[in-house]
């Protein structure tokens, strides 16, 4: 089983937290087994999306993400997916 992260970043309307969809960029990225934390995963998700250094507020609903930075109008959901790898079978 391979698990990911799925991201989505797009810009805001109204308040930092309502995503607008005007435009959007999607990215999945392999999450190496090594990366448990918060910390990590938030740090991970933000290189994938070239906001590494950019100073972010982050809510955690458990099974996402929502990563805002800080004087930009724009936010990143970030989701954990995953998949099996298929199964070879030869059965006769």
């Amino acid at each position: 089983m391979t698990n990911y992260l799925n991201i989505e970043v797009t810009d805001t309307y109204q308040d930092r937290w309502s995503g607008n969809y005007c435009w959007v960029e999607r990215k999945q990225v392999e999450l190496p087994p090594n990366v448990r934390s918060q910390h990590s995963i938030v740090r991970l998700a933000k290189k994938a999306i070239g906001w590494t250094g950019m100073r972010c507020d982050v809510v955690n609903y458990g099974d996402e993400y929502h990563i805002v930075p800080v004087n930009a109008a724009m936010i990143a959901y970030v989701q954990f997916g995953f998949s099996f790898e298929p199964i070879n079978c030869d059965c006769e």
